[in-house]
């Protein structure tokens, strides 16, 4: 696919529009990373207050039982939803650079050559990576909950018998 008509660049309206698109491309890609931050500060904050509920409710080991699997969900959507920003993201970044090619300077290009340069002290570490692992922790404690209280359940019940 031929994302821009050469032919359009050869006046100066030309080249002025293709800078406004760049633009506004730019701040779409701006709002979708503002659009990604309120989604992962949503789960985070759903996901700690179900923790607290739990926390409450300790007794109950059904409820408990049921809010750690409703916490499972809820962070198997969280992560869902950081892959499905990852890849608009990158989509975006990636016509961003294709539009630089026809402007003077290449700023988004130069800034991902110079973070992915394999630098043994300086290791690059995409957000995306570290944000897909935060929903795995909550998986991991809400996984825990519920080995822990069936085992319990299961341990109690063959001590009474």
């Amino acid at each position: 696919m031929k994302l821009i008509n050469t032919n359009n660049l050869t006046t100066d309206a030309g080249k002025n529009n293709l800078l406004e698109q760049y633009k506004t491309y730019v701040e779409s890609a701006d709002k979708i990373s503002d659009r990604r931050i309120n989604v992962n500060t949503f789960f985070i904050t759903l996901n700690s207050a179900l923790i607290t509920v739990m926390t409450i409710f300790f007794s109950n080991t059904y409820l408990l039982l049921l809010l750690a699997f409703l916490g499972i969900i809820f962070s198997i959507l969280w992560f869902l939803n950081i892959k499905n920003y990852k890849q608009i993201n990158s989509c975006k970044f990636d016509i961003i650079q294709q539009i630089e090619k026809y402007l003077p300077i290449n700023l988004y290009k130069a800034e991902w050559d110079i973070l992915t340069k394999n630098k043994s002290d300086k290791k690059y570490i995409p957000v995306s990576k570290l944000e897909m692992f935060l929903p795995f922790v909550f998986i991991l404690i809400y996984t825990v909950i519920i080995i822990y209280f069936l085992f319990s359940k299961i341990q109690i019940t063959i001590t009474v018998k």
